[in-house]
C-alpha cells in the first residue's frame, strides 16, 4: 500500500518559529538578553556541528559558562524541544494532515486493497473483529505533572484558534507567552517521589485530554468506513478499543502498591469515570432540543415538549449524584 502524498510542511515550520520566539521572549524577559544570547549563538553553532571549526567554537563557548548558566541553556533547550513536539502534535491532528494521512483514510487506502482479494462478507468480519488493547502504564522518571499536561493542552488549542482564522492573533500570541511563562517558573519534576496514587492520576489526566475524545472518533472512522464500503457489519463479540492500567494495581517490584492502595486507585478512576460522563451528557442534554419524535418515544415521556431531554435528565442527575 502506497501513499505517494506529499506533505506540505510549512505550516508546522511557522508553528515551530512561533512558539520559539514566544519561548524567547520569556528566556529574555526572566533571565536577560546575555543568557538568551548564548543559547541563540549555541543553537546556532549546533546547526553547523559537523563542521570542525564552528564544533571548536562551540566548545569554547560551553567552557565559559557556569553550572547555573548550563542548567539554564539546557532548560531553555529542553522548553524548546517540548514547543516542538506540542507543534507536531498539533500538525499531525490538523484536519490539513488527518484528511489525508488519518486513521479514516489509512483504513479507506487498507479495504480498497483487500477488496481485490476480499469478499464484503469478509471484509466486514475483518472489521468486526478488530480488538486494540491500549495499556496504560507509568514509571516515576516518564512522570509529566498533570499541570504541565494541561498548559500543553491550552497550547494545542491557542494553535487551534489560529488556524481558523478568525481569532485575535495578538491576543492569542499573548496568551501563548503568558502559557510559556507559566511553563519556564514551574517546576517540572516533584521533589518527592510520585506515589502511584500520583501515577494513576497522570493515566486519568492522559485519558481525559487525548483518550477520550480519540477513541470515540475512532469508532465513528470505522462506522463511516463500513457505510461507505457498503459493509453490513455482524454484531461485536468484543469492543474494538479496551483501555487497561497497570497503573496502581502493577505489585512487580513496588512494595507500596498494596491492596488499599489499589482500592483508592479503583475508587479514583470511578470518580474520574463519572465525572467525565456527566460532562458528556451535560453536552448532550444541550444539544438535544429537538422536539419532534416518533409516537412511542413520546408515549414514553408523557408527551413531554422535549422528549429526548426528558429521556436525558434523570440518567444525567443519576451519574452527577454518584
Amino acid at each position: 500500500m502506497k501513499n505517494n502524498l506529499v506533505l506540505d510542511t510549512a505550516a508546522l515550520r511557522q508553528n515551530v518559529r512561533l512558539l520559539g520566539d514566544a519561548l524567547g521572549e520569556v528566556i529574555r524577559s526572566t533571565v536577560g538578553d546575555s543568557l538568551f544570547h548564548s543559547i541563540e549563538s549555541i543553537r546556532q553553532a549546533s546547526k553547523s556541528a559537523t563542521d570542525a571549526e564552528q564544533t571548536a567554537a562551540l566548545f569554547d563557548e560551553l567552557k565559559q559558562l557556569d553550572a547555573d548558566q548550563l542548567l539554564l541553556i539546557s532548560r531553555g533547550f529542553a522548553q524548546f524541544l517540548n514547543l516542538a513536539n506540542i507543534a507536531d502534535q498539533h500538525f499531525t491532528t490538523s484536519k490539513s494532515v488527518s484528511t489525508r494521512f488519518g486513521a479514516y483514510e489509512k483504513i479507506a487506502a487498507a479495504v480498497t486493497e483487500l477488496s481485490a482479494t476480499a469478499t464484503k462478507s469478509e471484509l466486514a468480519q475483518a472489521m468486526a473483529n478488530l480488538h486494540i488493547d491500549l495499556v496504560l502504564t507509568a514509571h516515576p522518571t516518564e512522570i509529566t505533572r498533570r499541570t504541565l499536561i494541561h498548559k500543553h493542552g491550552e497550547i494545542h488549542d491557542c494553535l487551534t484558534t489560529l488556524d481558523s482564522g478568525l481569532a485575535d492573533e495578538h491576543k492569542v500570541r499573548r496568551r501563548l507567552v503568558d502559557l510559556i511563562a507559566q511553563i519556564w517558573h514551574t517546576e517540572e519534576f516533584l521533589e518527592q517521589r510520585p506515589t502511584p496514587v500520583d501515577e494513576a492520576r497522570w493515566s486519568f489526566a492522559v485519558i481525559e485530554n487525548a483518550l477520550w475524545d480519540a477513541v470515540p472518533e475512532f469508532m465513528r472512522d470505522l462506522d463511516a468506513i463500513a457505510e461507505r464500503f457498503e459493509l453490513e457489519m455482524p454484531a461485536r463479540e468484543k469492543p474494538a478499543v479496551r483501555i487497561s492500567s497497570w497503573i496502581g494495581g502493577d505489585r512487580d517490584g513496588n512494595p507500596n502498591v498494596t491492596a488499599k492502595v489499589t482500592r483508592r486507585v479503583m475508587i479514583i478512576s470511578r470518580w474520574q469515570a463519572a465525572d467525565l460522563i456527566a460532562k458528556d451528557l451535560d453536552a448532550i442534554y444541550e444539544e438535544l432540543s429537538v422536539t419532534r419524535a416518533t409516537p412511542e418515544l413520546r408515549a414514553l415521556t408523557n408527551e413531554a415538549r422535549e422528549p429526548y431531554r426528558a429521556i436525558l435528565r434523570p440518567i444525567r442527575d443519576t451519574v452527577k449524584r454518584q
